[in-house]
């Protein structure tokens, strides 16, 4: 299995982790828990966090919609 982009374990448990696109200086990082201790599973949810996000970050960087926003939409992926 290769490795996913946003994938990331930290103890037992797995991590989405990606840089949202923006035209400022600032990094806003969007971070959630996978809830998944197991590398299959969590490859399967953030394949889907990946896909959900690239749809969301056209509304983030035209300002329709707030970082803490993002973070809600795509927890509901993980749901």
């Amino acid at each position: 299995m290769g490795k996913h982009l946003h994938l990331f374990r930290r103890g037992s448990v797995f991590y989405w982790r990606c840089r949202v696109p923006g035209l400022s200086t600032s990094i806003d990082i969007l971070q959630l828990s996978l809830r998944s201790g197991l590398r299959a599973e969590a490859c399967m949810i953030a394949r889907k966090l990946t896909v959900e996000s690239d749809r969301m970050f056209d509304d983030l960087t035209r300002n329709l919609i707030s970082v803490e926003d993002a973070r809600t939409w795509l927890s509901h992926v993980i749901t």
